[in-house]
């Protein structure tokens, strides 16, 4: 397919990229820019979403494609320069390139208008696309600021574009200055008062989802071609997209047709008869899992909309329902491309992870977190532990870097920060998530203020990128409410309420007790003493509070009971050994685990007995999961005690308004979690009737990226990371050979080789000697030393961040006094370490 522009002089001679005394042509980077543009398009179907926006509004699709592929491959025309030629071959680029090749393609598209080749309408979309290449080295600014700033083209800036466009076919200096004024005078300020306004129907179109949809995906196919085809030039590495094919969904089939790893076998072969099966004909909390696996598959087989929801009990099987309904898209005539699965937490991510691992192949599927290590990886790679590059790690890493497996989960911040953040990074792979499935699971995390913008944003998604959406979670909101039309692309496949209300799924009662924290301790030790809870849960609001209250239980009970505690400043794989504990634990003695929010959801742990302090409901209910979660027992409870500091937690979400006007409503059980909900949305909906309202998706119709960036923070906590500098020791990573195979990489251990340095980490860090790949790695060996702490108000006046703001080194807090507020056991003293770090201001004072 021949571009819209010609050449008329030879370049070449031009050059794009150098790495030591070897050059890249212009002409390569650019055939190689189409060709990576061309691949994504191809394996991913794109050409049906550029078709589908482009209905939108209302322009020539072929055209408009053909010239929208033109602004990705020539979107280093500004490189062109005689500056810039002159800057790379003498090994110093001072010249810029983005801007010049901006205002030249700006200029190319007016004169397509003036000889009527592009109508007004064409040339606006067109003009605006074209800022990615502006921005295609930096993050993404708000769209009217971005023509705030280019409404003014310097003389610099004019003699360069002269220049380039003198290479073109038929443009001589007059045209050329003409066609620039045009630029300058006329396209831009409409540009600029189009981005400030929405007075016409035009402007209307323009600051749209569709138009934030289309700029996403035009700017991830560009940074992500010029990306790929720099590489191929500097590391000779060719990129080779991976998606689902016809042999993996074999051999997932065959997987789950495995009767020795999966239950799904016996479905199949009931499938019929489970469908009929009435609430009384249900056996156990096996075949009522079965059955409702099968009700909600068959209202999905018979489904031809693209958004879903499932609301399913605790313990009810989501995560094999999730897998059942992939199957059955794998297995249409509409097979996905890619199945991306976003969980909140980290440890939601593990499990689901490691059950969908049963079945797709290693190769096939990936995490993308914080604290993932792929240990297959380690082992087939042929590397010594130098740390020496490999050409197999570096295919890794870009592997890593653009998703480039066909099943990823990932959290929710991490998806959704393709549509969200401003930094190029982050964008890179919003592409991928063309005729993708995305399974979203415990929606009710995001803070509800945000409601609105996501629920429309993957509705449009939905619509135009031909996306399956399948939304799950114990305790749903009703999204589609604040979505017009939704009935059009949206099925609920929940199934009747007298299965998901089945008494099998009444493992745990909820009693609210007027107890407060002073006479807590005299009940959990009364019902400890009894003997018939072996397990015990104990939820706090805060870590202070969960602190004093451990140390309390340790005093009561000394030998005679095994207690432990759970909160943010507990480290990774301290964290991690004491579930495992708990989850295998069969001793006489008995246990109490005294945790906050973090065990609320995706922790599979198993407790007789339960107490939450008072806290929103549906986080209440979550806890309630982990308390007779099995079912082993035929009654438990889930004891409520009163807290001040719950409206102080959840401070700024909707939900404390609802739940402080019907708090005896809700307690008298007269309003369940469904009428929570419901009041929540009807709050946020009529907060949104106002016309002095202004929602995050205004921000995001009018492509003000670097706002969005700045104001949406999708799961609330303003925390601060805080380095503990002590030592792991090896046999506490015979499970993670991987950490170990990085520890060694990095010479961080000690000089027995006995042990992983905090120090040394640390020291490794500050070093500033990791390239970007290898800060990428070594992120991994960093996460097992940080604990987070919620960014207090300390003294009345000062946030902790403030007060330790000169001692804060690559946004981490260095804790190199440790011992004095840390320990294995108990985490962070929050009030030792706040006063510490308050005395030591004053004494520096």
């Amino acid at each position: 397919m021949a571009l819209p522009f010609i050449f008329s002089k030879s370049v070449e001679n031009a050059y794009a990229h150098r790495k030591d005394n070897h050059f890249e042509t212009f002409l390569e980077h650019v055939k190689e820019t189409q060709m990576y543009f061309d691949l994504l398009v191809s394996t991913y179907d794109i050409r049906s979403v550029f078709a589908k926006l482009f209905e939108f509004f209302n322009v020539d699709a072929e055209k408009m494609y053909n010239l929208v592929r033109t602004i990705v491959v020539l979107h280093d025309i500004g490189k062109l320069s005689v500056e810039f030629q002159n800057g790379l071959k003498n090994g110093k680029v001072e010249a810029t390139h983005s801007d010049i090749g901006f205002y030249t393609l700006l200029s190319l598209f007016v004169d397509l208008r003036q000889q009527s080749k592009i109508d007004d309408r064409e040339l606006l979309v067109l003009s605006l696309l074209s800022t990615a290449v502006l921005k295609h080295h930096s993050s993404l600014d708000d769209i009217d600021m971005i023509f705030e700033n280019a409404e003014k083209i310097s003389s610099v800036q004019k003699e360069r574009v002269k220049y380039i466009m003198s290479l073109f076919n038929g443009y001589s200096e007059t045209e050329a200055n003409e066609l620039i004024q045009m630029v300058e005078k006329r396209l831009l300020a409409n540009l600029k008062r189009i981005a400030n306004t929405t007075d016409n129907k035009i402007s209307v179109k323009l600051n749209s989802i569709e138009m934030f949809l289309l700029f996403k995906l035009v700017n991830s196919l560009l940074i992500t071609s010029d990306f790929l085809a720099t590489v191929d030039f500097m590391e000779g590495i060719r990129f080779e997209p991976s998606v689902i094919t016809n042999n993996l969904v074999s051999r997932i089939e065959s997987k789950i047709q495995d009767e020795t790893i999966s239950f799904n076998r016996s479905i199949d072969e009931q499938f019929e008869n489970l469908i009929r099966t009435s609430h009384e004909e249900v056996a156990n909390i096996n075949h009522l899992r079965s059955v409702i696996t099968a009700k909600v598959e068959e209202k999905f087989l018979k489904s031809n909309k693209n958004v879903f929801f499932v609301e399913i009990p605790t313990g009810g099987g989501k995560t094999n329902i999730s897998l059942r309904l992939i199957r059955s898209l794998l297995k249409s005539g509409e097979m996905p491309k890619k199945v991306f699965y976003v969980l909140p937490f980290i440890n939601i991510i593990e499990q689901s992870f490691d059950y969908f691992s049963k079945f797709v192949p290693h190769e096939a599927i990936n995490r993308f977190d914080s604290r993932f290590i792929d240990t297959q990886k380690d082992e087939d790679s042929k590397s010594s532990l130098s740390g020496e590059p490999y050409e197999s790690e570096l295919k890794y890493y870009y592997n890593a870097l653009f998703l480039n497996f066909p099943f990823v989960f990932t959290t929710h911040v991490g998806f959704f920060d393709a549509f969200l953040r401003n930094s190029k990074s982050e964008n890179f792979n919003f592409y991928q998530l063309a005729n993708s499935v995305v399974v979203l699971d415990e929606i009710q995390a995001y803070n509800p203020k945000y409601w609105n913008a996501l629920s429309k944003l993957f509705f449009s998604l939905a619509k135009y990128f031909n996306i399956k959406v399948i939304v799950m979670s114990a305790t749903l909101p009703s999204l589609q409410e604040f979505v017009e039309d939704s009935k059009e692309i949206f099925d609920d496949l929940t199934p009747p309420k007298e299965f998901t209300s089945h008494v099998l799924f009444k493992r745990t009662d909820i009693e609210w007790l007027d107890v407060d924290r002073a006479n807590l301790t005299e009940l959990v030790i009364e019902k400890v003493l009894e003997g018939r809870y072996r397990k015990s849960l104990v939820v706090f609001n805060t870590i202070k509070d969960s602190l004093s209250f451990y140390r309390t239980l340790k005093e009561v009970f000394g030998d005679s009971a095994e207690i432990f505690l759970l909160n943010s400043t507990i480290p990774y794989l301290r964290k991690k050994k004491i579930i495992e504990y708990i989850k295998a634990y069969n001793n006489e003695h008995p246990l109490i685990l005294v945790s906050t929010q973090s065990i609320e959801a995706g922790v599979d742990l198993d407790f007789d007995i339960g107490f939450r302090a008072f806290a929103l409901l549906d986080s209440i209910i979550q806890v309630a999961g982990r308390v007779n979660r099995n079912g082993k027992r035929t009654f438990a409870k889930l004891y409520v005690f009163n807290d001040e500091s719950w409206s102080y937690v959840y401070k700024g979400d909707p939900r404390t308004k609802i739940l402080r006007d019907n708090l005896k409503a809700f307690t008298s059980k007269e309003v369940n979690i469904d009428g929570f909900y419901d009041k929540t949305i009807e709050l946020l909906k009529d907060q949104l009737r106002q016309i002095v309202v202004h929602d995050v998706f205004d921000e995001i119709t009018a492509m003000k990226f670097k706002t969005v960036d700045e104001k949406v923070k999708l799961i609330d906590g303003d925390s601060l990371q805080i380095f503990i500098p002590f030592d792991i020791s090896i046999e506490d990573l015979a499970q993670f050979p991987s950490i170990l195979f990085l520890a060694r990489k990095y010479n961080v251990l000690t000089e027995e080789n006995q042990a992983i340095s905090g120090k040394l980490v640390w020291k490794t860090l500050q070093s500033h000697s990791l390239d970007f790949k290898q800060a990428k790695e070594f992120s991994k060996l960093l996460s097992l030393f940080l604990i987070s702490l919620f960014n207090y108000v300390v003294n009345g006046k000062t946030r902790l961040r403030d007060l330790l703001k000169d001692e804060l080194e690559s946004g981490f807090y260095y804790a190199e006094d440790y011992k004095s507020y840390y320990a294995d056991d108990t985490g962070l003293d929050v009030e030792e370490f706040v006063n510490k770090k308050l005395s030591s201001e004053y004494d520096f004072i």
